[in-house]
């Protein structure tokens, strides 16, 4: 159930071309179950996803330099993680938008036996984010859940940051983890005087600075079994 109105700056006459500079205007609500479209917007990153998701948008200003104003809100989602074996429930989220401002009041989930919780808020301007800053709460969330690597993580850090740095701040308890690798009989491994050509490139490097201190406390069920170890 979604009923839109909109009042486009676009001349009427052809070809049609929305003047940037004009005014806009839109308004838009809506009660819909969502069901594989974010799935279709992030093919092979994420999968089976579902929920409830409710809006009270408005846009007013240009189509270059948006306002937002309005509420969105998530409820019971769910959503798998292929690359990271996540199997996200209950996700519930609240997002509030005021001319320039974003406020995320709240982002749960739960993962195997944890859960996590985001809040945050960022400041937009001619449709970039120019500011934002975020917390970062969880305990015993299962962030991996590979056959190689299982982790549980009860984050505690915030992020703020601009479009030129990038700051992290707090602490990361890994309570459980399991790093395995089956031994395999016939891998050939290459001499330790083996130069691969191209692996020497420098890696390039971030488009902002990223100014990260987080410590990482090791719980007394980490264990690696590895082949050799």
């Amino acid at each position: 159930n979604v009923r839109a109105d909109l009042n486009l700056p676009v001349p009427a006459k052809l070809p049609a071309v929305m003047n940037s500079s004009g005014p806009l205007t839109i308004s838009a609500s809506g009660d819909m179950r969502e069901r594989g479209i974010i799935t279709a917007l992030f093919p092979g990153m994420v999968r089976e996803t579902k929920g409830q998701v409710r809006f009270d948008m408005t846009a007013t200003g240009t189509p270059t330099d948006p306002r937002l104003n309005g509420r969105l809100n998530l409820r019971g989602a769910s959503a798998y993680l292929p690359a990271a074996g996540m199997d996200l429930k209950d996700v519930n989220a609240d997002i509030a938008f005021n001319n320039d401002r974003i406020d995320l009041t709240s982002l749960a989930t739960r993962s195997g036996p944890g859960l996590i919780n985001v809040t945050g808020r960022a400041r937009h301007s001619r449709g970039r984010i120019t500011s934002f800053e975020a917390a970062v709460k969880g305990d015993r969330f299962q962030a991996v859940n590979l056959p190689e690597l299982k982790s549980l993580l009860s984050p505690d850090i915030t992020i703020t940051g601009n479009t030129e740095k990038i700051t992290v701040r707090g602490r990361v308890v890994v309570p459980e983890a399991l790093i395995s690798e089956e031994r395999k009989e016939n891998m050939i491994r290459p001499s330790k005087d083996v130069i691969i050509v191209g692996q020497e490139e420098a890696i390039p490097g971030l488009p902002f600075a990223l100014d990260l201190v987080v410590a990482v406390e090791m719980g007394d069920k980490v264990a690696v079994k590895a082949y050799g170890i």
